[in-house]
């Protein structure tokens, strides 16, 4: 990020790049409740936006330890400029870093983006506002921008930091963390020992600055000394911020998913979730479906993601036991989607515009479906016929169980024609279900006096999706080189991709914890049983980013796999899903009889598209019809 001094600060208006200024910030120091202009000039030399017919500014706002803030606001066009203004609402931040945004496309200083300090009323930076720079420094990818690691400024500013602020304890114990790494040994113990122990000696009473110093006691061998500082201190204040730090290390260190939902219930009730800390407890408890709990957490922290809030309201209506419960926490998850053209939080930071805008449309729907969901179990049909349209139109028909649901609501309504319509455009596209045919069947026969032809319009709709298919597949089809691996297999045998050479083979990469994973794999294990005799066809599943200990994992594979009577193939992967550029799981990569990838399947949209898929992508790739037997 580009990084103004304080002297820097001191001038009217801000330019970044040169000549031509590229970005203009128009303040003499910036300051929190202030009010200020930004311009972005496409003419300038760089820019990215030169031909843009809307432009955002997106600014991240910086905290020491708390969850950083967002504002996106769209801008003006002013003669060659674009302009826009707003006022530094957030009074916990002590900078902000600022980027530009056309619907497909980032300016982003090459990643850098551009970065203000905060100033106080002496003009000078905040406390913390240079110490959150250091942090970035030292880091390669902070929240999205990416820049070049820079130790030395990293050590400048936290100097300068703590020239100003000799009490930001934060800073000086990353100061000496860093020049340990760099003069590693006994001097430089010794010395960061010496002064620590005088600071000690000040701060001894300060409860803030002892958590702070704990770790310096660490780095300088002095463990048995911190250990006895936390006993004492815990002792003494069992509500205090040692005790606290304490019980979210035991919180984080807990493996075991009942236990660790235990302890989260205890660290909420004791002690202020702060901001950005709220997906680990509600995570914790929702691994263990303890919905409830869930509920209470945010009844009393409201401000989380609304997939928290479907996570939540599904489980519950599932369950069948609070099933009003249930509709009303994925009604508030979908009052609280972002209905207008701005993203609000630092959680969809990662994704361009026209990316956050679709997944927010599918958001929408996937919550609508669950809310839809709960009111055809409370027998609100008419309802969940309006909530369950808009959801199947928010995903685009995409989802098999919404398509069935909305079917079902039709028949319920008596709305045969609308259910005959929606169930073959599903079937079409490959997202019908078992349960949509049913609601099929009822319909056709309702509208058509009987069940004569069904058999027929059936097959029609299969012959006409597995063409369409074959036409998009042909359009996806790639040519990449694989990489070669050998990884351990479940039966302890070791499979090298370069012995498969002459075989259509297919890395799917999955994890325990992942549920479209699973959701694929009874549609998997239909694939493996029909091609696993083949010889031509080789189906091994990558197990990968399990979220237990290493010493735990092929056990819990085994256990996996054996309760749920699956008997492809499971490979135990390394690093491979980087090497593979993996992102999400589950992923597939199809490869062809001489190791190229020819295609790259993300997510799960349904056991019948999934299954008709791969037998064409066989087909294709094998240069002929394969048998199935």
């Amino acid at each position: 990020m580009k990084y103004l001094s304080y002297f820097v600060l001191l001038f009217l208006v801000f330019s970044f790049a040169s000549a031509q200024s590229l970005v203009t910030i128009q303040s003499s120091s910036p300051k929190s409740g202030e009010r200020i202009t930004v311009a972005y000039d496409p003419r300038s030399a760089g820019a990215v936006h030169t031909n843009a017919t809307t432009l955002y500014a997106v600014a991240v706002f910086w905290h020491i330890e708390e969850r950083s803030t967002m504002l996106e606001q769209k801008m003006e066009r002013s003669g060659d400029q674009w302009m826009t203004s707003f006022v530094i609402e957030d009074p916990k931040a002590v900078s902000f870093s600022l980027r530009f945004e056309s619907e497909d496309s980032i300016d982003n200083n090459q990643g850098a983006g551009w970065t203000i300090l905060l100033s106080g009323k002496n003009g000078k930076p905040v406390k913390g506002a240079q110490f959150m720079q250091a942090i970035m420094r030292l880091q390669k990818d902070f929240m999205g921008f990416i820049r070049q690691q820079d130790t030395l400024m990293a050590i400048s500013l936290l100097r300068a930091e703590l020239a100003a602020y000799p009490d930001q304890w934060s800073a000086r114990t990353l100061l000496w963390s860093i020049e340990m790494k760099q003069s590693p040994g006994e001097k430089t113990k010794k010395r960061i020992a010496k002064e620590l122990d005088a600071i000690y000696t000040k701060q001894k009473n300060n409860e803030e600055a002892v958590r702070t110093l704990l770790s310096a006691f660490r780095l300088t061998d002095q463990s048995k000394k911190a250990e006895t500082i936390e006993a004492t201190w815990l002792k003494k204040n069992p509500t205090g911020v040692i005790a606290e730090m304490k019980a979210l290390q035991k919180f984080r260190d807990e493996h075991d998913q009942t236990k660790r939902a235990a302890l989260a219930a205890q660290v909420v009730e004791q002690f202020p979730v702060k901001p950005g800390m709220e997906q680990m407890f509600l995570s914790a408890f929702l691994r263990v479906k303890e919905y409830q709990q869930a509920v209470t957490f945010i009844g009393k922290y409201p401000d989380v993601s609304p997939n928290f809030y479907n996570s939540i309201g599904y489980g519950l209506i599932n369950e069948g036991e609070q099933i009003a419960l249930g509709v009303s926490i994925a009604k508030q998850g979908l009052d609280r989607i972002p209905a207008g053209d701005v993203r609000t939080t630092v959680d969809l930071l990662g994704q361009n515009r026209s990316s956050w805008k679709e997944n927010n449309q599918y958001l929408r729907g996937m919550i609508g479906d669950s809310y839809g969901e709960g009111l055809m179990k409370l027998g609100k049909y008419s309802e969940a016929e309006s909530a369950l349209e808009e959801s199947h139109t928010m995903m685009q028909g995409d989802d098999p169980d919404n398509n069935a649901r909305l079917a079902e609501c039709y028949v319920k309504n008596n709305k045969h024609a609308k259910a005959v319509t929606l169930s073959y455009s599903s079937l079409v596209k490959g997202k019908g279900s078992p349960q949509l045919i049913e609601q099929y069947k009822t319909a056709y026969s309702t509208v058509n006096g009987s069940i004569v032809g069904f058999d027929s319009v059936m097959n029609a709709a299969n012959i006409e999706m597995r063409n369409e298919l074959r036409a998009k597949l042909k359009k996806e089809i790639v040519e990449k080189p694989s990489v070669d691996f050998e990884l351990k297999s479940i039966d302890g045998s070791i499979v090298k991709l370069s012995e498969l050479k002459g075989k259509v083979v297919v890395l799917d990469f999955w994890a325990t914890w992942c549920g479209p994973c699973l959701a694929s794999f009874p549609s998997l294990q239909k694939i493996y049983d029909r091609y696993k005799d083949n010889p031509d066809v080789m189906i091994l599943t990558m197990n990968t980013w399990e979220r237990v200990p290493p010493t735990e994992r092929e056990q819990h594979v085994k256990t996996f796999m054996e309760k749920n009577k699956y008997t492809f193939p499971v490979l135990f992967d390394t690093d491979l899903v980087f090497q593979y550029g993996v992102d999400g799981i589950p992923t597939k990569f199809i490869l062809d009889k001489n190791g190229m990838i020819r295609f790259k399947d993300i997510g799960f949209g349904g056991g019948e598209e999934m299954e008709v898929k791969m037998e064409l992508q066989f087909e294709m790739l094998l240069g002929a019809a394969v048998s199935t037997k």
